[in-house]
């Protein structure tokens, strides 16, 4: 058997772990070797390189690829490099094993993204094969289009519907949810003298926007977003315990009781992709228990959201505001029981607030707080909730 310093440190390590060692001290070759880098990789001389997947390959002519793994590589062991064989592999940004379009890793071995012309399931409306405005798809893949008026603004792809069927201000919300949205949110002037005037001139009556003082102390988005439209003074002059329209005439805003009836407006900004692994994200503010949250994400093809490591904490939690249930429960009360998440992945990384959970006598369930950590409530929201929640595709 050649004597390589990677073969070397191979036979020690299987050693070290237990692994078979057959006659001669050949190592056994259904050991596994995880490799970091490609100085590691190296047999009878010949250089190697590192895969994606942590495996070695090897020059080999007689492969399509021209690369083959090496011995220890486990399932993919002798196999030649190729995608649809699950395995990242050098220029490859994904293998999912699969010829399926609409997921989101193509039999090309390439991130399904908006504007390739493959429409992936759940995250993307449509897909034209291209990024511009104006036509049927715009740049988030949305076709905004329903309502008795829609309107996409290039700025930031989102999409805004006008519905004029009057409801409450709850119920304008549900319908907005329904359209895969909420109610709209002005977050600058610039948003508003844009969207008002393409959606509402000329058209009469009052329509509800997201803006409402919920707690009866301080008007918020239903979004929890940041309050800057209308001017501070603008808040502070309303009657408490009531909800915003916006009037199409001349956009000017208006508090009324939240039960009263009026058209409303919603907005849609689609799914937020996380760069690192292309999971997609999306947040829904209607305010249902957990159980009731799970199925709502299931029935969209997605699950609600589980968090891996630091990378994907740091990504969910900048995108939005508030406090939602993410996908871990805590089903037992006995001192043993622990959380899991909804996907059965492990419930590894971990980043509770201080003192939290802290409601350990009976079956809890997970949230993302407007802190940014976690904590544990009550799975039917009765308790410092009722939530939203995030849904998330793979």
């Amino acid at each position: 058997m050649p004597r390589s310093s990677s073969v070397v440190r191979i036979l020690v390590a299987a050693l070290a772990s237990g692994a078979a060692v057959g006659a001669g001290g050949c190592l056994d070759q259904t050991y596994l070797f995880v490799c970091h880098s490609s100085d590691e990789c190296t047999s009878g001389g010949r250089a190697g390189a590192c895969e994606s997947s942590g495996h070695c390959s090897f020059v080999d002519a007689q492969c399509p690829s021209g690369r083959r793994y090496g011995a220890f590589a486990g399932a993919g062991a002798n196999q030649c490099t190729a995608c649809g064989n699950g395995l990242v592999e050098v220029g490859e940004e994904c293998d999912d094993g699969n010829t399926a379009t609409d997921d989101d890793c193509l039999p090309t071995c390439r991130f399904n993204v908006c504007g390739d012309g493959f429409v992936r399931k759940t995250v993307e409306e449509c897909d034209d094969g291209n990024l511009t405005d104006g036509d049927q798809c715009n740049h988030n893949c949305l076709r905004c289009a329903g309502g008795d008026g829609h309107f996409s603004w290039p700025d930031n792809g989102h999409c805004y519907l006008r519905v004029d069927a009057p409801q409450t201000w709850n119920g304008a919300q549900q319908a907005c949810t329904q359209l895969d949205g909420y109610l709209v949110t002005y977050n600058s002037a610039v948003e508003q003298t844009t969207v008002r005037p393409a959606l509402l001139t000329m058209i009469p009556g009052p329509h509800w926007i997201g803006l409402h003082d919920g707690t009866g102390t301080a008007y918020t988005w239903l979004t929890d977003e940041p309050v800057v439209m209308p001017m501070p003074d603008f808040a502070s002059a309303l009657p408490a315990g009531q909800c915003v329209t916006n009037t199409g005439a001349t956009g000017a805003w208006a508090a009324a009781a939240c039960t009263t009836q009026a058209g409303f407006l919603c907005e849609n900004p689609g799914w937020i992709i996380d760069p690192k692994h292309k999971h997609a994200y999306k947040a829904f503010f209607e305010q249902p228990s957990w159980a009731a949250a799970v199925q709502a994400c299931t029935q969209l093809g997605a699950h609600l959201a589980t968090i891996g490591d630091r990378d994907e904490e740091d990504f969910v939690s900048a995108q939005f505001f508030g406090t939602f249930w993410l996908g871990g429960q805590r089903t037992g009360t006995a001192p043993g029981d622990g959380w899991t998440w909804v996907t059965g992945e492990p419930f590894g990384f971990q980043t509770f607030a201080d003192g939290e959970p802290d409601d350990t006598f009976r079956p809890t369930c997970l949230a993302l707080g407007s802190d940014r950590r976690w904590h544990d409530r009550i799975c039917d929201g009765t308790l410092r909730g009722p939530y939203g929640y995030i849904c998330e595709v793979d």
